[in-house]
């Protein structure tokens, strides 16, 4: 079921055993698996029920015809869904992907890609890159986010498309390489925690729509905030 053996002690590989059709959405988050193998039964895995791992290191899926694994990505079959990543394996450090439409919690959290491009992108879900080596990213404005999505990520540049009217609690939270961030012309709410621990941020321009902002919606070492005439 749903958070059966969430921050267990469990170590090592979990092989789940055949038979097994489901796995409930945090089963195995924040246990110590090193290494994740699947049953050819199992059809259906709930949100982060294997994240965030942070040991996770290599993911086997062969035979099952739900569930792929491609270059440390465990995906749906068709691919357009990413549950979680092997983050520890020698997968390189760019991924580059034209399928993959939503991501789940954690779907990318801990992973080694600096670059990431995901045009098929609709859906990232809580802290889905978070911790990630992720250096620069732009954001479009049609992609619905979770909270603290890049928290505590190497992210040094974040540009977000326009479109996009609300900052989302906690997206850059503790991300201190961060140094520069392109804020849309749309945005009018940033909310809570925003930037806040980003100590590498030092000049930020505010989009003339910007009428909410929450405490840390700006690191409290900002140096420079400009304000843009909307004419």
């Amino acid at each position: 079921g749903a958070q059966a053996f969430m921050g267990s002690g469990l170590n090592g590989t979990l092989a789940l055993p055949e038979g097994v059709a489901s796995v409930g959405a945090q089963a195995f988050a924040q246990s110590n698996v090193k290494n994740l193998v699947l049953p050819t039964t199992l059809r259906s895995i709930g949100n982060a029920a294997f994240a965030p791992m942070t040991k996770l290191a290599s993911i086997n899926a062969d035979g099952n015809n739900s569930f792929v694994v491609n270059n440390g990505l465990l995906t749906s079959a068709d691919g357009k869904r990413l549950l979680v990543t092997a983050h520890q394996g020698d997968i390189g450090e760019a991924l580059a992907n034209d399928v993959i439409e939503t991501i789940d919690n954690y779907g990318l959290a801990y992973a080694p890609f600096k670059t990431v491009s995901l045009p098929a992108l609709k859906s990232i879900g809580n802290y889905g890159f978070a911790n990630s080596k992720l250096e620069e990213y732009t954001l479009e404005g049609d992609v619905t986010v979770g909270y603290n999505l890049f928290t505590a990520s190497a992210l040094k540049n974040l540009v977000f498309g326009d479109g996009r009217n609300e900052i989302p609690n906690a997206i850059c939270l503790n991300c201190t390489a961060l140094e520069s961030v392109t804020l849309p012309t749309t945005a009018t709410n940033i909310m809570q925690n925003a930037f806040a621990g980003c100590t590498a941020l030092k000049e930020l321009e505010l989009p003339a729509n910007v009428n909410y902002m929450e405490p840390g919606a700006v690191p409290a070492t900002i140096e420079k905030l400009r304000v843009l005439n909307g004419n």
